[in-house]
Parts: structure tokens; sequence; C-alpha cells
């Protein structure tokens, strides 16, 4: 039986974090990935969240630029309801404080879709003032070539 874990490469890119500013995530590579996804999960919020997505031309990014992208916003806790998928453009989403605590986003990008010469990806936790609020997010890359140990994707 074939590992099914194999087909899929998982990069933390902001561990478990009480924010009060813009939060960058790790910078990953997307060379080899056939689809990329960006699980934001978010505890209670006071202030609105903002989630955007930026490709980036090196793993120290000189150039980032916002970028469109597909999601999914989850139901109440405890739920494995999702909302519809819909396009963000380069504003990205924004959660509420008021009615998106303890939420999730699932976030996709198309690799193929990046800018020539930007392979690289990072997200952007902005909130809306300077109230903290706990935020986590994970890369999940589809890969086009599984393997058992997979290459890294993180330069």
């Amino acid at each position: 039986m074939a590992n099914k874990l194999a087909e899929e490469h998982v990069v933390p890119a902001i561990g478990a974090v009480s924010i009060t500013a813009a939060k960058n995530g790790d910078v990953v590579g997307c060379h080899e990935a056939q689809e990329v996804e960006v699980d934001v999960v978010v505890g209670s919020l006071t202030p609105d969240l903002a989630i955007t997505i930026e490709e980036c031309d090196d793993i120290v990014p000189t150039t980032p630029a916002a970028i469109g992208f597909d999601y999914q916003k989850s139901s109440a806790l405890g739920t494995d309801a999702m909302g519809a998928v819909t396009a963000a453009g380069v504003g990205g989403v924004t959660l509420t404080g008021t009615t998106d605590n303890n939420k999730m986003v699932r976030c996709y990008v198309d690799p193929r879709e990046l800018s020539s010469g930007t392979p690289y990806l990072r997200v952007v936790l902005t909130p809306s003032a300077a109230t903290a609020c706990l935020v986590a997010a994970i890369y999940r890359l589809r890969l086009r070539y599984p393997q058992e140990v997979p290459s890294s994707q993180v330069d």
C-alpha cells in the first residue's frame, strides 16, 4: 500500500502565536507542487484579520506581490462544514472579529499561475488593530511526483 502521507508535503508557516501587527509566514518554494493549500486557523478575534498571499522572487523576498487565490471558510467550531469556494482578489480575505472566531480558512493557490520568476509564496496575516489575536498557518503542498522523503520546499 502506498504511503498516503507522501502525497503531500506539510510546512509550518506561522506557529500558534498571538499577533498585534502584520505577521509574515515563512516563504515556501512551489517548484515541485501542483497545488498549494494554506490553512489559517484563528482563535478568538477581537480585531478583524486580513489574510493575504504573496508571490515572492526568492526565500528572502525583495519584491513580494499580493496575488488572488480561492478560499473556503469553516462554519462553527466543532463542525466539518465548509463554506463555498470563493475567489479572493489581491486584497485577500478578511475575517470579522465579531463573527469569525475560532474558524479555519483554507486558501488554494495554483503554482502555475504565479508570475514568471516568482516561484515562492508566503501568507501574511494582518489584524485591523493592535489588539492581540491568536493565529496559526500551515502550507500543504501537493507534489507533482510524490515520494517517501520529499525534497525540501524550504530553501
